[in-house]
This record gives C-alpha cells, sequence and structure tokens, in this order.
C-alpha cells in the first residue's frame, strides 16, 4: 500500500472580535483527511462580521477565500516533503444587516505566520459591499515533516483590526485574528529496511530507492521487511541476536 499522510482546513480562531460574533469556515470541516495522493488542492471560505455597536444584526461580513495547492514526495526514511502554493483568491465584504454605515476603517494584514513580514495588507472603508482583494499570491514553500510529526503551521496569518487599536493585545473586541488555510500531518513512522547488499565495490543499504528487503510469506507472495530502533528496540523483525534479540539496524551507503 502506498505511504500515507493527512491534511485539513484549518480554523484557528485567536480573537474572534466583539462577543458572539459570527465566524467560521465553509465548507465546514476541518476534520483530517488521510490520503496518498503526491499532490491536491483545498478550497475554503474563511468568514467574520464587524459591527460599530457589536451586534450581528447590526454588521457585515468579510469572506476570505484561500486556495491552498500541493505538492508531495515521501523518501526512504518516511520523511514527508511538501511544497505549497496559496492564493488568496478573493476577499469580500458582504451582507450587509441593520444600519452599519458608520464603522471606522479596519486595517487588514496578511502574513504566512504570526511575526512574519506583511505580504499584503489595505486600510478597509467597512460602509459599503466591495471586494477587498482578488488572486492575492502569498508565493510557494517548502516544508519537511519526520515521521510522526504533528501539524505544522497554517499558511496564512490574518488580521484585522479597527483604527486606533493596531497594538491592543489579543483577544478584544476590536480584532479578528486567525490562523487559517490548510495543515499537515505526518502519521507515517521512522521506520526503514535494514540491512546492506554487497554490489561488488561498496555495501549499498536496503533502504535505498533501488534496495530492497522482502521475506516470502507463501509460495507466491513477499512482504516488505522494514523495522525501527535498531540495536536497541526489540519485538519489531526482522532481528538479529547480540546476548539477545534486537531489531536489525540501518546501514550500508543510502
Amino acid at each position: 500500500m502506498a505511504k500515507q499522510f493527512q491534511w485539513r482546513t484549518n480554523f484557528n480562531l485567536i480573537s474572534g472580535g466583539y462577543a458572539g460574533e459570527e465566524t467560521g469556515v465553509n465548507p465546514n470541516d476541518t476534520s483530517w483527511h488521510t490520503t496518498d495522493a503526491t499532490s491536491g488542492s483545498s478550497t475554503a471560505e474563511y468568514y467574520y462580521r464587524d459591527s460599530y455597536n457589536a451586534t450581528n444584526a447590526n454588521s457585515s461580513r468579510v469572506v476570505v477565500t484561500v486556495r491552498d495547492d500541493w505538492t508531495a514526495s515521501i523518501n526512504n526514511r518516511n520523511q514527508l516533503t511538501l511544497t505549497i502554493t496559496t492564493t488568496i483568491t478573493n476577499i469580500r465584504r458582504d451582507d450587509f444587516r441593520g444600519i452599519n454605515n458608520t464603522n471606522p476603517n479596519r486595517n487588514i494584514y496578511i502574513r504566512r505566520y504570526n511575526g512574519g513580514p506583511v505580504i499584503w495588507n489595505v486600510s478597509d472603508p467597512a460602509t459599503y459591499a466591495h471586494d477587498l482583494g482578488n488572486n492575492i499570491s502569498l508565493g510557494t514553500y517548502t516544508l519537511t515533516l519526520e515521521p510522526g510529526q504533528g501539524a505544522t503551521g497554517s499558511s496564512i496569518y490574518y488580521r484585522s483590526v479597527t483604527i486606533g487599536h493596531d497594538n491592543d493585545p489579543v483577544p478584544n473586541d476590536y480584532c479578528d485574528e486567525m490562523a487559517i488555510g490548510i495543515e499537515f500531518k505526518n502519521i507515517l513512522p521512522a521506520d526503514y529496511r535494514p540491512g546492506k547488499i554487497w554490489d561488488g565495490s561498496t555495501w549499498q543499504s536496503h533502504n535505498r530507492s533501488a534496495g530492497f528487503e522482502k521475506i516470502y510469506t507463501d509460495t507466491s507472495n513477499t512482504r516488505e521487511m522494514r523495522t525501527i530502533d535498531g540495536g536497541v528496540g526489540t519485538g519489531n523483525p526482522p532481528s538479529i541476536y547480540n546476548e539477545r534479540w534486537l531489531n536489525e539496524r540501518l546501514i550500508g551507503n543510502e
């Protein structure tokens, strides 16, 4: 079976503005998805509301549409390498409720991560329906996750704050701040194919793209042999006897 990893749409709300403010993600699915695909794409809408008097009944909505495209590869050590391209395809203000035309401007800042450089920003008049931006490219980045490594940071760090409150600590009533976008998790163990083979000049590890170590399970089928914690661990054959049975080591040239 092909090696698998996990991804999900992340919505980490750091500051949700006023009490009871409507916030969320569409589609409303932030569960982990398991895949062995070498590429993929995810698009989601993240939304929050702005109000002059801190009520949803007198507010407008901001919708941030994010698309993440990615490619993935897994090497012989089960390291997962991902290349991710992020585009904010649209930011819009819509869905006005009540009388909400006296709002002060909102300063919006977009970063890759908290404390990172500002990639895009705008001072937005919050008094009418309009597009704030389209096809905002956040570029491409590459990350490598070790076996068993948990979720990485999200692909976007988004902050919208009422003018005059830029430096207020979060959470507070005047700031909508969230980590959004796609996350990944490497669910593979740190295992390997142990042993080595002589190619006539050097000892080559079995743990190579061209290498293998298999065992017959019956007259027609074989199973790949992998283990972990060589020389220390036990109970995960193939094993070798050295005063006691230990898992075989990762040896040879890779």
